[in-house]
């Protein structure tokens, strides 16, 4: 990888990356589908020298940050995970920083298993986003679509992994809350915070109520706004692809798109 497309070496800006390009950072079990002590499954095999590349760890919701060795290092460390088996057992280990020698590849998965929503960043919409819930909405209205609401985003409740993809830092997103008597706007967390924090509404936060307004346009806290199309058709596409612009919700295969 180059300076510019990992510019710290970090478990984040590799998940970045893979967001970047419409794909998700790909899960301990694509690299490894044999599991511990196997040749993992990446393009040209296993390196030939210590290497450790990012991935999301599915199995453990309160630590998706993870690394797997994918190279040689030490006899039955192939496909070892840091914070299970190797390194200490670091939780949330972010990386080595600009060290390539140990962290020069990185894995993005063509799935489209991720969610049937649409994401936009605060960073690229030219819209002088101020980080307010209800400008998110006012966002996927002008996309002709809707706000994401917390019993889709998050449908196990709280506590467990919402259907988008978990971020590996303190991440929180508007949604509607349709639960409420109010059907309000606010925010839900679906990063890495606390261990149990994830889909926790901002109401559940000590100190915080329903109708808190956010954190303005501190970037590292609001970065991403999921919106969701319920626009349906008739008739089926006579191709074999759908547009970008349409979701049908009972799709097996939902759409990824980030906005540019």
């Amino acid at each position: 990888m180059t300076a510019d497309t990992w510019p710290d070496g970090t478990w984040n800006k590799a998940d970045e990356h893979c967001r970047a390009k419409g794909k998700q950072l790909c899960d301990y079990k694509k690299v490894c589908p044999k599991g511990r002590s196997h040749a993992p499954a990446i393009p040209g095999g296993q390196k030939k020298y210590e290497m450790w590349t990012p991935v999301r760890n599915a199995e453990d919701s309160n630590n998706p940050v993870e690394w797997v060795q994918v190279g040689t290092r030490e006899k039955g460390d192939l496909c070892c995970l840091i914070s299970s088996d190797c390194h200490g057992q670091v939780k949330n280990f972010q990386g080595w920083g600009k060290v390539k020698s140990f962290n020069g590849f990185i894995y993005c998965s063509l799935d489209k298993v991720i969610h049937r929503f649409y994401v936009f960043s605060f960073q690229k919409e030219d819209l002088h986003l101020g980080g307010l819930p209800l400008e998110a909405a006012l966002l996927c209205d002008s996309k002709g679509m809707q706000l994401a609401d917390w019993a889709e985003l998050c449908p196990k409740g709280k506590g467990k992994n919402s259907v988008v993809p978990q971020l590996g830092k303190d991440m929180w997103t508007p949604v509607v809350n349709s639960g409420d008597v109010n059907n309000s706007i606010q925010w839900v967390q679906v990063g890495l915070r606390l261990e149990g924090d994830i889909c926790k509404l901002i109401s559940d936060v000590p100190g915080h109520t329903e109708n808190f307004k956010g954190w303005g346009e501190l970037r590292p806290y609001t970065e991403y706004i999921y919106c969701r199309n319920n626009k349906t058709v008739d008739n089926e596409p006579k191709s074999g692809t759908l547009p970008r612009s349409w979701i049908h919700l009972g799709a097996l295969l939902p759409l990824l798109y980030i906005a540019h």
